[in-house]
């Protein structure tokens, strides 16, 4: 789904990928985690990689055991690169930043895989994985 970047549009997508999630046989627990990682990966692309003029895309893809969530933005906002983003998201706790907690809760409690890149061409892509748990 490629979007423009404005986050009147992250709403209904967290909707649309918690739904899927439920459609697919994923535990409501889980789809309020999914709805969380949409929420904050289409924010941080919106508001870091960015500009009024820009898109971005998300992609959802489930399987028997498994979704797996994209977003990439196009980097025409304050870049960080993948490295980073990376570095961010593993600082401790105790570390004197005021914003990007975001991404950290959700890569030490919501998500199997976490996977970020620099996108050939500008901007940074983040992927998630999320097992399925048994019910």
């Amino acid at each position: 789904i490629i979007f423009p970047a404005e986050q009147r549009h992250i709403a209904p997508l967290r909707e649309l990928a918690a739904h899927t999630c439920l459609l697919e046989g994923f535990q409501n627990r889980q789809a309020q985690r999914i709805r969380v990682i949409v929420d904050e990966l289409c924010s941080n692309a919106i508001e870091y990689g960015s500009r009024p003029t820009s898109e971005v895309e998300l992609d959802l893809h489930t399987d028997l055991s498994a979704m797996t969530i994209t977003c990439q933005d196009q980097g025409h906002g304050n870049k960080l690169s993948a490295k980073e983003i990376q570095e961010r998201v593993t600082l401790p706790p105790s570390a004197d930043i005021r914003r990007g907690r975001g991404l950290q809760m959700i890569v030490k409690g919501f998500v199997d895989r976490l996977k970020i890149q620099d996108r050939h061409g500008g901007g940074v892509q983040i992927e998630v994985l999320v097992q399925k748990q048994a019910h």
